[in-house]
């Protein structure tokens, strides 16, 4: 009888322990403000990371849409350009528009009814981000010959993210028709 009684006042004990074991309104609150506190550090540093992430993301697509337009000129052996469009015939030169690529099969600068669309692509949010060239040519296309160089163009892509100097990229193009990242050294002024 001894053994039924200790075990129910055991069980009674574990039972009241159980339940006291949550928290007040005081530790919530405290909680709270410590997370709060925290956050209001990292996240400006969360910010930067992401404009940076964005930054990198962007430039890669750049350098990629480059890439496929100067490989469509070498394996259909014509001129392809690629050139801001808004109505998907047009070089406009407003390079915050969306970029087509089209095979220029007269080589007139400009896409006939014949010319097949390859590509378009939007890269930039407008009103966030801002794309530019500056070039020896022409500022409204970027020609590639069906030997994979450019028309005589050298110059760069100034992508910018808001319109700060601090995040900023640009991609380097060679009459060769290749293309590459600038180095944080080579970096010129195109934002704002």
């Amino acid at each position: 009888m001894c053994s039924i009684h200790t075990s129910q006042r055991h069980f009674h004990h574990t039972e009241l322990r159980l339940a006291q074991s949550g928290f007040t309104l005081a530790n919530l609150l405290t909680s709270l403000a410590i997370i709060a506190i925290v956050c209001s550090f990292a996240i400006p540093g969360f910010d930067g990371l992401w404009k940076k992430n964005r930054l990198r993301i962007q430039q890669s697509e750049l350098q990629r849409v480059l890439n496929y337009t100067r490989s469509q000129a070498i394996n259909t052996g014509s001129t392809a350009i690629i050139c801001p469009s808004n109505d998907d015939i047009n070089c406009s030169g407003n390079w915050q528009q969306p970029l087509i690529i089209f095979s220029d099969i007269n080589n007139n600068r400009s896409r006939d009814a014949n010319e097949p669309l390859l590509r378009k692509a939007i890269l930039i949010q407008p009103g966030r981000e801002t794309l530019a060239i500056r070039t020896s040519g022409s500022s409204n296309l970027l020609r590639y010959k069906a030997t994979g160089e450019t028309s005589g163009q050298n110059g760069r892509f100034f992508y910018c993210l808001g319109d700060t100097e601090e995040y900023r990229g640009q991609i380097i193009f060679i009459r060769t028709g290749r293309s590459r990242f600038a180095h944080e050294s080579e970096l010129q002024s195109g934002c704002g």
